[in-house]
């Protein structure tokens, strides 16, 4: 996945653009060769859909368009079939765990928390069991974790599914917005 980041780029309030150009990007590797090879020339094309579809420097991307800017430059790069999806509810398997298991990465877009108003690429995933002794047992917890690229930092981070999605309050209002290529269908 490349790791390019926000301040690579000319323009402020740009994760939304960033997360899509990596995601892109990826698509081309795998063997979507219309989209072009140069993250600087697909950054440039997702810059132009945002723009049109109402991102400032100042506000950056309205997270109701994220799907959008997705189809419009798939379209641009000639596939037509693609399918983009918000999501606004969501759980782990679904939006994670089946989406990167299906070698598909997404935009997720975090309204609120250390990561509020901004959004990332999501990745991967990590999950690990822990058990504590308690006074008549033993207590067991599922922890999962959301890996991504938060567009600050060149490396990988994670964060903890559970408590962003779970607590309403501080963290877990946001989108998953997920991307499906066919196969070359431009002809």
């Amino acid at each position: 996945m490349n790791k390019c980041i926000c301040s690579d780029f000319k323009e402020s309030q740009n994760c939304t653009i960033v997360a899509i150009t990596r995601i892109l990007n990826y698509y081309h590797f795998k063997g979507y060769n219309k989209i072009p090879q140069d993250y600087k020339e697909i950054y440039d094309e997702v810059l132009k859909v945002a723009i049109d579809n109402g991102y400032t420097q100042k506000k950056g991307t309205n997270p109701l368009k994220i799907k959008r800017i997705f189809i419009e430059v798939l379209n641009n790069y000639g596939y037509k079939k693609c399918h983009s999806k918000g999501v606004y509810i969501w759980s782990f398997n679904k939006q994670v765990k089946n989406e990167i298991d299906n070698d598909r990465p997404v935009v997720m877009n975090i309204a609120r928390g250390h990561y509020k108003d901004h959004s990332v690429t999501v990745c991967g995933y990590f999950t690990c069991k822990t058990k504590h002794k308690i006074l008549f047992g033993h207590l067991k917890k599922k922890h999962e974790f959301v890996c991504i690229l938060d567009g600050w930092n060149r490396e990988y981070r994670y964060i903890d599914f559970k408590s962003f999605s779970y607590n309403m309050l501080t963290d877990g209002i946001g989108s998953f917005n997920q991307i499906i290529i066919p196969g070359d269908d431009s002809n």
